[in-house]
């Protein structure tokens, strides 16, 4: 080992090394779980450990694999790490390149560095194997490697490295662990494990005893409350100079100390399109003080694209001052100059991944230096509030897990038990979104709101300004914001999930922040209107009204100043457009009916899943598709109580032969039934197939719960149902409805004349045990359905 431990990573090694001699002298598996801090070196401790373990065993047959998770080639990585470490012995591999139908098996000792997120992807038509390695081909597989391996007698060691990371892909990754690698030990390691028995952790005080890790992590060093000079100053320059500043003390104190570290500033901008106008103040700041690209001092890592050397950058006298990055800084990258972290706001989720502070926590030159400003690390961010959270691996929320229908049923033979129509908005950009004639629409509202009339687009510029401030429209053309004074994290708590907040200090909106605010107005009050259709049309509605009624503004300022009076009368301007786009949008459902999709629908054999996104749901002994996936909440369980009761209900039932439940996206391949005149299309939850040949469509409610959007679909339902028996001939009827659960008892709603909710009139609603007695009497569930609403009128 080239390198030594420090005490507490020795201490680390001796823990472990004793748990896998334990797992080398047992038949069974054993876990062990490691929990290190971010910047303990977690890598080298790993290494040194089955160095150590080599050299003590050498009658040990055994074997690394060392699974690292899809993001940032973080494998590669890895592989580079150890090998520098070993110096050679053991020795290491890289499994796509040594192991691509040339090897046969694993060598004693050897440590195998694989990317198991690409490994266990499965093709989504096929359900095989996608990898190469993983094929059936000439030569030898991944799957023979192992298993050849195993022959040898050679005992497999897993190591998961960042094993939080797998959380989504969890069911996957122990299918592949249990039928594929089958290891006699493994060894998860990561600063934040999913699993909460840890056998072996270290104390972040100690990593910080030993000068690894900084100090501290500060936020916003030098904002105070009391600062009255911060109130003219934009938020997103504000921490730039701050951040520019910070870094030139750090520059200064390294050069005092002759020490040739050159600090890195991070950068991280949102994911979204907001951060494009973001990243062109961020140049034009750096370039005033002569930051550039093309001098080398600034680098861009943005969506994966980085076009420049990323080990390199780590080296602590390379040129680069500054990095802007899109998304988190990939996992497993570190650049232990890494100094100082800006993030600006990002308007939809205010949170720090534990991953990215972690960029800033390492020491430069892995020691402690005994100074205040070179022992801990800084943020500077324009958020005023905000949570850290674990970095999580999510390849788009690959579907990888597929449910098919059950033994004995084909999409015909399916098609033919129940032969139901469904409704698709085919071309919804087309009829769904403002155009040119909404302006009309938003003048309406707009002269409604502030009391004027038609005589009044003749006034005077600047005239009806008492008036608009009398109808409380604040003409003021600065945006304040606030941004959070100086506080601290504390590296201890670095990997945790928490909030952080302190004082507020009053600051100017970031001219782009005030374009993003603006946007979210109308994103937010569009009635179901397109977003990027309508945007345009919005817009040039909102300036129209200004330049009709307080066309006070320079041409040059005029769109910027609607923008700020736009943002700072936000309750306003959202009653407005919410008005204006709702009156539209009914205008134009008259033409909708007319784009729509009505076409046979037919059931397909499978289906993908996403397991970020889905569980499976058991003993689901009636479902048409096997197994059953559905939609799950944070904590993994089914998200909706209602339907999985209802399920469960289903399934006692010998009157049901199968359900289908139905998918939430927009897609043809969901059943849909037509509503608002083909503006929206309503996705009930189940298809029912009962044992009498009739066929049901459910929707389960909440009772008591948006009774007015239920009432909208359950009508649009009860139309539907009217219109497919009309045409129906010999096929088997169509039943359907609102389905509510009372206590221990499902109710479903057969009334006619119009749908009212459970708690408001119990009439009209019928137990579902009665409508399904009929199967067992011989009759349709139709006939049951008129001798019960007979009933009714009789009382």
């Amino acid at each position: 080992m080239t390198y030594a431990l420090k005490n507490y990573q020795r201490d680390a090694v001796d823990e472990l090394k004793d748990y896998i001699q334990i797992g080398f002298r047992s038949a069974k598996r054993k876990e062990v779980v490691f929990k290190a801090p971010t910047g303990s070196g977690k890598t080298f401790m790993a290494a040194s450990l089955f160095e150590e373990l080599a050299e003590e065993n050498p009658g040990v047959n055994f074997c690394i694999l060392w699974a690292c998770p899809g993001k940032g080639d973080l494998h590669k990585q890895s592989f580079d790490a150890v090998k520098l470490y070993l110096g050679g012995n053991p020795v290491c591999s890289l499994l796509e390149d040594d192991f691509f139908g040339s090897r046969k098996f694993i060598k004693d000792k050897e440590i195998v560095f694989i990317n198991w997120e690409k490994l266990i992807q499965k093709d989504r038509e096929t359900g095989k194997w996608a990898n190469n390695l993983m094929k059936d081909q000439e030569g030898m597989n991944f799957i023979d490697v192992i298993e050849q391996t195993k022959r040898n007698g050679t005992k497999v060691i897993l190591v998961i490295d960042e094993s939080h990371i797998g959380a989504s892909q969890k069911a996957r990754i122990q299918e592949f662990i249990n039928t594929i690698i089958v290891p006699g030990i493994v060894l998860e390691m990561s600063a934040t494990p999913l699993n909460p028995h840890i056998d072996v952790e270290i104390d972040p005080q100690k990593v910080i005893d030993e000068g690894l890790i900084k100090e501290d992590v500060i936020v916003n060093e030098g904002v105070s409350k009391d600062d009255k000079t911060l109130a003219e100053q934009d938020s997103e320059l504000l921490m730039l100079e701050l951040a520019f500043k910070k870094r030139e003390e750090i520059v200064k104190r390294y050069a005092e100390l002759n020490i040739s570290v050159n600090p890195l500033v991070l950068i991280q901008i949102p994911n979204v399109d907001e951060g494009e106008a973001k990243k062109l103040v961020i140049k034009d700041f750096l370039r005033e003080r002569g930051i550039t690209e093309d001098n080398g001092k600034l680098k861009l890592w943005c969506d994966d694209k980085g076009n420049f050397d990323k080990k390199a950058i780590k080296k602590n006298g390379d040129i680069t001052e500054f990095l802007v990055f899109k998304t988190a800084v990939a996992t497993g990258w570190d650049c232990p100059r890494a100094h100082i972290l800006v993030k600006f706001r990002d308007g939809k989720s205010e949170t720090f991944e534990t991953q990215t502070i972690g960029r800033i926590l390492r020491t430069a030159e892995a020691k402690s230096y005994g100074d205040v400003l070179l022992d801990n690390a800084y943020i500077f961010t324009n958020i005023w509030t905000f949570e850290t959270k674990q970095d999580t691996y999510n390849p788009n929320r690959i579907k990888t897990e597929w449910a098919k229908m059950r033994d004995g049923y084909t999409k015909p033979e399916v098609w033919g038990q129940m032969q139901l129509t469904s409704f698709y908005r085919s071309r919804q950009g087309d009829y769904n979104s403002a155009d040119s004639r909404f302006g009309a629409y938003f003048m309406a509202s707009f002269m409604k709101l502030f009391g004027l009339t038609e005589a009044d687009k003749g006034a005077l510029k600047g005239s009806l300004k008492d008036r608009f401030e009398d109808k409380g429209l604040k003409l003021k053309v600065e945006v304040e914001d606030v941004v959070m004074t100086e506080t601290s994290i504390g590296v201890a708590s670095a990997n945790e999930e928490t909030s952080v907040s302190g004082d507020l200090a009053g600051v100017q909106m970031a001219e782009n922040d005030i374009q993003a605010q603006y946007n979210a107005i109308i994103r937010e009050n569009l009635s179901g209107l397109a977003y990027v259709r309508s945007k345009s049309p919005i817009h040039s509605a909102i300036m129209d009204a200004f330049g009709t009624f307080y066309d006070v503004f320079p041409r040059s300022e005029k769109v910027r100043s609607v923008m700020k009076i736009v943002v700072n009368n936000k309750d306003l301007f959202a009653e407005i457009l919410s008005e204006a786009t709702r009156d539209f949008r009914a205008m134009i459902s008259t033409e909708a009916g007319k784009k729509g999709d009505t076409y046979d629908f037919r059931i397909e054999e499978t289906r993908p899943y996403s397991l970020e996104t889905h569980t499976v749901l058991p003993l689901a002994t009636k479902s048409l598709y096997q197994p059953l996936y559905v939609l799950k909440d944070d904590q993994g369980n089914p998200d909706n109580g209602l339907e999985k009761g209802f399920l469960g209900y289903l399934n006692s039932k010998q009157e049901v032969e199968w359900y289908w439940e139905n998918g939430t996206e927009l897609m043809r391949i969901n059943f849909g039934i037509s509503y608002n005149n083909g503006m929206n299309t309503f996705q009930p939850d189940f298809i029912v197939k009962f044992a009498d040949g009739t066929v049901g469509i459910f929707d389960t409610k909440p009772i008591d719960h948006r009774v007015e959007d239920t009432t909208v679909k359950a009508d649009a339902l009860s139309k539907y149902l009217r219109d497919i028996n009309t045409n129906r001939g010999i096929l088997p009827p169509v039943i359907g409805g609102i389905v509510v659960k009372d206590g221990t008892q499902f109710y479903v709603y057969v009334g006619t004349g119009g749908y009212h909710d459970y708690a408001a009139d119990h009439k009209g609603w019928m137990n579902f045990n009665e409508l399904l007695r009929n199967i067992n009497d011989g009759m349709k569930l139709t006939q049951r359905i008129e001798q019960y609403l007979a009933q009714l009128k009789k009382n």
